[in-house]
């Protein structure tokens, strides 16, 4: 029922090595990208190797925005996963493994009816073939030029409500107090004080340096002003894709409204046509 992983099994059968790299259209990467993915599968307790995300390209508020979300929220999630809360997190924009790894867990055919292919995948790494993810040194860079706002908050409700079918419910309503802004926000709309609107300021002002240090440290170039003013609304924004995931379980993707079950299980996918308060479709991402 998943348009990608019916790719992929297709594209294993016709592979003719024992290193499969799965990448997303628009990702971009170093030269050095393969020889490390190498590196990193001679040792034989790595079972996949994944990459932190950094976003380029960016010419519109929508880009920009889902840039700062995965260079300050996504990448660190990744990497601090595994040391607080003994979970592999692995992002399908790229992961790579052994072909014999993959045929143990009974290939991609064994993720063919999931939405969070990467996630599950990732997951049965570590629970069926006692291995470990690695993620690796270099990010990819997500490149997208104009990506509208509707098509950012449309993006990440579906990942809401991924990342809920994924986790249940409680983790993933635990997630508001990874935003801040939006708790700082609404205390100064209830308080109506000097001293919260401080508040909401100092969290605003805290999350838009953060953002633009994790941009910087990835890209590995200078911060930039701007990203200090757009965080606050991201963040802002972003609480309405969080609330969409808290309660629905619905998501359109590639021309499809999909209901979502636990494990993000295809339920119904039902092709329909384009309704006109539908978000545009994306190729990749």
């Amino acid at each position: 029922m998943n348009p990608k992983v019916n790719q992929l099994v297709t594209l294993a059968r016709e592979a003719r090595h024992g290193l499969l790299v799965v990448s997303d259209s628009n990702v971009r990467v170093d030269p050095g990208y393969l020889a490390e993915i190498a590196a990193l599968l001679e040792d034989e307790g790595v079972g996949l190797v994944t990459h932190l995300i950094v976003g380029d390209g960016e010419r519109s508020l929508g880009s920009i925005m889902d840039h700062l979300h995965l260079a300050g929220g996504v990448s660190p999630a990744m990497v601090a996963a595994h040391p607080w809360m003994k979970r592999d997190v692995v992002v399908g924009k790229s992961m790579a493994l052994r072909r014999h790894d993959l045929v143990a867990l009974g290939g991609f055919e064994a993720v063919k009816d999931v939405l969070a292919e990467d996630h599950v995948v990732g997951s049965l790494v570590t629970s069926a073939l006692r291995k470990r993810v690695a993620i690796a040194h270099r990010p990819v860079q997500n490149f997208s030029e104009r990506r509208t706002v509707r098509q950012f908050l449309a993006r990440y409700s579906r990942w809401g409500v991924l990342q809920r079918q994924c986790t249940g419910r409680l983790l993933f309503g635990s997630y508001v107090f990874l935003n801040p802004v939006v708790l700082a926000g609404a205390g100064a709309a209830l308080e109506r004080t000097p001293a919260a609107l401080a508040g909401f300021l100092c969290a605003c002002l805290a999350r838009g340096t953060l953002d633009a240090a994790a941009v910087a440290v990835l890209r590995q170039g200078r911060p930039r002003a701007a990203h200090l003013l757009i965080t606050p609304l991201k963040d802002l924004m972003f609480a309405g894709a969080w609330v969409y995931g808290l309660v629905r379980r619905e998501v359109w993707w590639r021309g499809n409204r999909i209901v979502v079950g636990p494990g993000t299980r295809i339920d119904v996918p039902v092709p329909e046509e384009q309704p006109l308060n539908r978000p545009s479709a994306r190729p990749a991402g």
